[in-house]
């Protein structure tokens, strides 16, 4: 990997990177390991994507393994903007955390916690899991993820997804997936907004107010499709007190969907 090419193509100012500590004799050791251990970890990915498969909750999956060059570029990047984050060749396999990366997509708010349980019983936890929320989300929301034990990040782009890194057992040695939880909806949105926010060939400062307005409309998707399972649901019971009361009943259940 010649250094030059590199810092071209990830628009890295040289006097900048020698300013962060870092060695790029390090760097290419990182680079030249990881590359060797890339198939142990697409084995490991599609095996836990097959594990998650058997949780109901979850609609799809998406997966991947970062390659090599996204790697050090990574390193390079949190290194400028993080001074306690600390990598070298010794322990790049746990401190960068997303090697194995995949998103548990649900269809409904309320799918998450199901979720959340099958993870849980099913391996550790290397860090704390974050749950990402947006300003002003319901407070019952955010008092569900912290009596699941999730930390509260409160996202000042609106960024709405739960964060979990699991421990992957791989005979002595231990890997580290991360595993992104959240909606159809707030994926969507999170997608929209990554191209423009991150790409370096479109202004994200002029994009960000249609961003915002994107991410209100998605959030009241998912309130009316919650709010739709929620009726569904209410539907298939038997009566208990006449149409009118199940009307009563639906506009409650439409007022506290409606509230995100």
């Amino acid at each position: 990997m010649d250094k030059n090419a590199f810092f071209q193509k990830y628009t890295i100012n040289e006097d900048t990177f020698d300013k962060l500590g870092l060695s790029w004799d390090e760097l290419l050791k990182i680079y030249e390991d990881y590359g060797a251990r890339i198939p142990m970890y697409e084995e490991n990915t599609r095996r836990l994507a097959e594990t998650l498969n058997g949780e109901r909750a979850i609609h799809s999956i998406k997966y991947r393994v970062k390659d090599r060059e996204h790697l050090i570029e990574k390193i390079i990047r949190k290194s400028s903007l993080d001074p306690n984050f600390t990598v070298n060749f010794e322990n790049y396999t746990k401190n960068v955390k997303d090697l194995i990366g995949l998103r548990a997509l649900h269809l409904f708010k309320e799918d998450w916690i199901n979720i959340h349980r099958f993870l849980a019983s099913n391996w550790d936890f290397y860090t704390k899991p974050r749950a990402n929320y947006k300003k002003g989300d319901q407070q019952s929301l955010l008092d569900m993820y912290a009596d699941a034990g999730c930390e509260l990040n409160e996202h000042r782009h609106g960024y709405r997804s739960i964060h979990y890194h699991l421990l992957i057992r791989q005979g002595r040695e231990e890997l580290v997936a991360e595993v992104q939880v959240r909606t159809l909806f707030e994926e969507a949105w999170s997608e929209i907004d990554h191209y423009f926010r991150y790409s370096v060939k479109h202004d994200s400062v002029q994009s960000e107010p249609y961003l915002g307005v994107l991410n209100n409309i998605t959030s009241n998707a998912d309130a009316l499709a919650s709010f739709i399972n929620h009726m569904d649901a209410y539907n298939k019971l038997p009566d208990n007190g006449g149409a009118e009361r199940r009307r009563h009943n639906v506009r409650e259940i439409y007022k506290r969907v409606s509230r995100g």
